[in-house]
């Protein structure tokens, strides 16, 4: 059996740094024992820890409550047959039962679910800050499931900002194409995602096209290709979604980047049928538009997309549109002190709106550290860039704003010039990215020629979902929960 990926890998190597002796003899118990013959009821493990092997048919989710526990993590196996189990964050649980100290249990509901898939293969663990509902029906299957469960007392369990939910390749490596890289995501309003990238023999090679991906976690389609107007490199895709049920996929084209142009398409059918390709701005050579990553809507309607251009010195702008993306107008350069700077300069702006018309831009720099610039009239000017405290190693970053305005950047957390990206991490920023207090290991390479890279980062609700690439052969997709301690704990 192998750990699920939605395991808090995190809380887990904390808990068992503290209770190794528990956390060894729970999984020695998993390993050695014959669950197939062991006798159903509970079976006592040492101390506190006891285990629990059960058979029961499967329930309809419509009739299940949700449950959560205080004393004790779960460790979850199925031993045979099918089962859903629903996850969601214990603050969204209201509780309509309430808890029972006696046998460590509590029920109730809760607005919004991630649903992960449960078989012999895998085992899950749920701390006490994930409240779930196991023992639901996969598919109409009415199979007997028979499954063990083993009680870890909490002891000392700390709670962690980001709780993942789902991992995984949106293609394997039976793929059309030898590399891809530079991916980009969307939420469509059913809960589908889209995905796209470019993809070829290697990057800026002729045959190099724009590809996308349609589905969930484990049932995504097969790559297509849905762009390649010439033969010359795709580069850069960029999603976005209008609100209205427009779906916008902007692109790269060009030998080099200093002359390549934008185009866009469009789709009203969820990215299942696509306008002709289309400049966005008729002639531009060098890149309007969304450079890499996502636009953003501004609380007065405006569209605003970080662009850049690299010819020479790295310059960074804002294309600003009032028409729903029909035209578009471009700022100056942003200004950047150069007698203090090394390299070419800064590119691929990330940006969020904090409060009306307070809009703010993250960029990749040459220069060891991610910049960063303000602006106080909604995009129409910007202070000068500045260096932020976060490291980089001039290769792509991203972020989003979550809705109760938390901000979680994706990162390679090194510095210098064209360094390592064998590492990626997640940080969270509870004060308008003043502090990233808290961080997230996605990727961690002890070979530093490994490349983990271009995030690429959504929120909705709660929740956020990113793609970023791997190794330059697959496309990774994670969605995880994010929790805003400080507001749980009383602090703003």
């Amino acid at each position: 059996m192998l750990p699920d990926p939605s395991i808090d890998r995190r809380s887990f190597a904390e808990h068992y740094y503290d209770h190794r002796e528990n956390w060894d003899k729970a999984f020695a118990f998993l390993k050695n024992s014959d669950f197939s013959q062991m006798e159903l009821g509970r079976i006592e493990l040492g101390g506190s820890m006891f285990a629990t092997v059960s058979e029961y048919l499967p329930k309809d989710r419509e009739v299940t409550l949700i449950e959560a526990h205080e004393k004790y993590i779960d460790i979850q196996y199925v031993v045979s047959g099918n089962e859903l189990i629903d996850i969601a964050p214990l603050k969204d649980m209201a509780v309509t039962i309430p808890y029972d100290s006696g046998n460590d249990i509590a029920f109730g509901t809760v607005p919004e679910f991630s649903e992960l898939k449960a078989s012999p293969e895998r085992f899950f663990i749920f701390f006490p800050n994930i409240a779930h509902r196991p023992g639901l029906k996969a598919e109409n299957d009415s199979e007997l499931i028979r499954k063990v469960v083993v009680k870890v007392p909490v002891e000392n369990y700390t709670e962690h900002a980001v709780t993942l939910t789902a991992r995984d390749f949106i293609f394997s490596d039976d793929r059309p194409f030898k590399e891809c890289h530079a991916s980009s995501l969307l939420r469509l309003d059913d809960g589908n995602f889209l995905a796209v990238w470019f993809g070829g023999t290697k990057e800026k090679n002729p045959d190099v096209g724009i590809w996308m991906s349609k589905g969930l976690p484990g049932k995504w389609s097969v790559p297509q290709q849905v762009a390649k107007i010439r033969n010359d490199a795709h580069w850069n895709p960029v999603l976005f979604g209008d609100g209205k049920g427009t779906v916008y996929l902007y692109f790269k084209v060009g030998k080099e980047i200093p002359t390549w142009e934008t185009w866009v398409m469009t789709s009203n059918d969820d990215g299942a049928t696509w306008s002709e390709p289309a400049e966005l701005v008729e002639g531009d050579k060098g890149g309007r538009g969304p450079v890499r990553n996502k636009p953003i809507i501004l609380s007065d309607g405006v569209w605003l997309a970080g662009a850049s251009h690299e010819d020479g010195t790295w310059e960074v702008f804002v294309d600003r549109s009032e028409d729903n993306g029909k035209t578009w107008q471009t700022t100056p350069y942003l200004t950047l002190d150069r007698s203090r700077f090394n390299g070419k300069g800064v590119i691929q702006p990330t940006l969020w709106e904090s409060s009306p018309g307070n809009v703010h831009m993250l960029v990749r720099s040459t220069n060891g550290k991610i910049y960063r610039s303000d602006s106080e009239d909604y995009g129409k000017t910007w202070c000068a860039l500045y260096a932020t405290d976060m490291p980089n190693n001039n290769s792509g970053v991203d972020l989003v704003k979550v809705a109760d305005s938390t901000l979680v950047l994706a990162y390679n957390p090194v510095s210098g010039n064209w360094a390592s990206r064998a590492l990626l991490n997640l940080a969270i920023s509870y004060d308008n990215g003043l502090t990233w207090p808290e961080t997230v290991v996605l990727e961690n390479d002890a070979n530093q020629d490994a490349e983990y890279s271009y995030p690429a980062i959504i929120s909705y609700g709660n929740r956020v979902a990113l793609t970023y690439t791997w190794k330059r052969q697959r496309i990774v997709f994670w969605e995880l929960i994010v929790t805003n301690l400080k507001k749980d704990i009383g602090v703003e």
